[in-house]
């Protein structure tokens, strides 16, 4: 499993960009490959963003899995 050193931890004040390139370069560094730099404009407008309510309940339920 690939080490989770230098990757934002849960309640870590961090504006979203740096933890998207925390991740970012995590995952590189991980694959092995080179990490290309990321753009510098802001978008115009607020990233989205997913809830931590979404993905703690990303996971299937017992029931859900039976049908796999």
């Amino acid at each position: 499993m690939p080490s989770t050193t230098g990757c934002p931890q849960r309640g870590a004040e961090m504006p979203r960009r740096a933890v998207f390139e925390s991740v970012w370069l995590a995952a590189h560094v991980a694959a092995q490959r080179p990490a290309p730099a990321l753009p510098t404009g802001t978008g115009g407008g607020p990233p989205p963003h997913l809830s931590e309510a979404w993905y703690c309940c990303a996971e299937p339920s017992d029931e859900q899995r039976v049908g796999v």
